[in-house]
């Protein structure tokens, strides 16, 4: 009754997707993904139906504690303007931010917050030095 007509330019999408993959698995770009020949996650425990609640829930809370310690890091960066030595200046910025990477483990990347750019820190750090000098 209905003649089903097919799309001509159907091959030529697939075709260019198909292509793409090919590409990209013959430069390797597939070979070292996360969790490859990883089991895949809760595959073995029992059917939860709120699991997607309970994963959002933990995902939260792991945002929050990364983001009080990047409001700590931030809070705790007015000790560095005093210092006298730029490696210790470094070295403050250093702690800050394995502060904010220890709060941030398990997080997925996209979620990660950004650390204290060190190089702005002293760039400041050196411009305060004029003031430094005549607060003593």
């Amino acid at each position: 009754m209905f003649e089903t007509v097919e799309d001509p330019m159907a091959d030529i999408y697939e075709s260019f997707a198909e292509r793409q993959i090919r590409r990209a698995q013959e430069d390797g770009l597939f070979d070292a993904l996360p969790g490859m020949g990883e089991p895949l996650p809760d595959l073995d425990g029992t059917y939860d139906p709120a699991w997607w609640a309970k994963k959002w829930v933990d995902r939260q809370r792991r945002l929050d504690r990364a983001h009080a310690a990047v409001r700590d890091a931030h809070a705790r960066l007015g000790r560095v303007w005093p210092l006298e030595d730029e490696a210790e200046v470094r070295r403050a910025v250093g702690t800050l931010n394995a502060a904010i990477v220890a709060a941030s483990e398990g997080l997925p990347e996209a979620d990660r917050p950004d650390l204290i750019d060190p190089e702005e820190v002293v760039a400041t750090w050196r411009a305060m030095a004029p003031a430094r000098r005549r607060w003593r």
